[in-house]
């Protein structure tokens, strides 16, 4: 009795190992997760992720250029603290471009790091840790044209 015991715990204690080790092995994969987005075909597209601390800059610059394969269609991503909150919906049903910049600037304050390729074809990619002030990162200044 007290070997079956045993054995059903060390069964046990190997299953939790097992769990513990898949979830650490998925992680790195998903260290980019969707957190929403606003997609309109004349007016371009606005993208938000929730990003993991473990995930680096050149991970994100590089998830951010396989979204853009067109290089002529206007792209936005955003890259938010994993620990955000994203509003997925407000930004899916926007009424229009301005009105989901409207919604992310409203949460720009945990915005990482920030990409975008205008309808002049040039590309920005911005630290937003290390430039807040930027203009796609800050929420602070902005502009609003559509009142």
């Amino acid at each position: 009795m007290v070997l079956f015991r045993s054995f059903i715990q060390r069964i046990i204690a190997l299953s939790y190992s097992l769990v513990l080790i898949l979830s650490f092995s998925c992680c790195s994969k998903s260290g980019i997760i969707e957190g929403g987005s606003y997609v309109n075909e004349k007016e371009g597209q606005i993208h938000a992720f929730y990003l993991y601390d473990f995930i680096t800059k050149k991970e994100v610059h590089s998830h951010a250029l396989s979204l853009n394969p067109n290089s002529d269609e206007q792209i936005t991503i955003y890259y938010f603290s994993h620990n955000s909150n994203i509003p997925s919906q407000n930004l899916r049903l926007s009424k229009n471009i301005k009105d989901a910049k409207r919604v992310i600037k409203k949460y720009a304050f945990n915005i990482k790091y920030a990409f975008e390729n205008n309808s002049e074809d040039e590309i920005k990619f911005i630290d937003c840790l290390a430039y807040p002030d930027d203009e796609l990162c800050s929420h602070v200044n902005q502009q609003d044209n559509t009142k």
